[in-house]
């Protein structure tokens, strides 16, 4: 049994070659600011979480649904029309941390309802994770696969 091995640079392709250096190659940095906010914000809230998180419970639930109201109502707020107006991205940031704060209070002073959003966030996470490593192997046909799963 016997195997061919195919040489790439031995075949003619009648492309010119093209010696780039990939070290000289500049890395391209247009980050837009309101996704890198919420990085930002998720990657402080992950260390706190990680190293202070059962001595700050109520701080972590807190945070927890801070994070939580803030994004969804930031971007309800921002995507759609409110009162047949198109928000600035100030204002819908602004509603979208007030809202945020007092999710936070909810969740911080009723602690069953801080459990639940600790448990509903993780949940998501893990859901995100999932539906990302199963996009490297399936392309899902239907959104309904990716709604299920969330």
């Amino acid at each position: 049994m016997t195997s061919t091995l195919l040489d790439l640079n031995l075949m003619d392709t009648d492309q010119e070659d093209i010696n780039v250096n990939r070290c000289d190659l500049e890395v391209e940095r247009n980050y837009q600011l309101i996704p890198s906010i919420i990085c930002a914000m998720c990657c402080l809230f992950g260390i706190i979480y990680c190293f202070f998180g059962y001595r700050c419970f109520k701080a972590v639930m807190f945070l927890c649904g801070l994070m939580f109201g803030s994004i969804i109502i930031f971007l309800l707020c921002y995507k759609e029309r409110v009162l047949d107006i198109q928000l600035s991205v100030e204002a819908s940031a602004g509603i979208g941390l007030g809202i945020g704060i007092l999710c936070g209070l909810v969740t911080m002073l009723v602690r069953s309802v801080g459990l639940f959003m600790i448990g509903l966030v993780l949940g998501l996470l893990v859901a995100t994770v999932t539906l990302i490593v199963m996009e490297q192997f399936y392309h899902p046909h239907t959104i309904w696969i990716a709604v299920g799963l969330l």
